[in-house]
């Protein structure tokens, strides 16, 4: 139950996160300034805050396992889950929040399964919908794996 807890806990926070990165990005490119900010990539900070959170929410594993695999393991996967929950919500939050703004110019019209052309972000290339996909189920795997193996 409380592997349970934690995957539901990281995925709400996945899914926050894309839900206030579509908000955030899609504003910051409305900034009447734009052309002055837009090549300031706040993605390493992003990283470093999901770093954090990862570490902490992983690091009750270890406080009730008493096993570091199975806190790398719960590590690994959260990370594997991130992006199905981050960038699908993102992408579906910036696709209703385009319906809204400007029907005409509709973007991420596959909503939670569409993927950026415009990202700076390193790693978007790994991060298409059918790569997160079987990320997801992979992090899932693991999961069943530490609970089968350690509690």
């Amino acid at each position: 139950m409380i592997l349970f807890s934690l995957l539901l806990t990281w995925i709400s926070y996945s899914s926050l996160e894309g839900f206030r990165e579509a908000h955030y990005w899609l504003y910051r490119t409305a900034y009447p300034e734009y052309e002055k900010i837009k090549d300031m990539d706040q993605h390493s900070f992003f990283s470093f805050q999901r770093f954090l959170v990862l570490c902490l929410i992983s690091s009750y594993v270890l406080l009730i396992t008493k096993v570091y695999i199975a806190y790398l393991l719960i590590f690994i996967a959260n990370a594997l889950v991130f992006s199905f929950f981050h960038n699908g919500m993102m992408y579906l939050t910036r696709n209703e929040l385009s319906k809204k703004l400007n029907p005409d110019n509709i973007i991420y019209p596959k909503g939670w399964f569409d993927q950026s052309t415009t990202s700076q972000a390193k790693l978007t290339f790994l991060m298409g919908p059918l790569s997160r996909t079987i990320q997801f189920f992979l992090g899932i795997i693991i999961y069943i794996s530490v609970f089968i193996v350690y509690l």
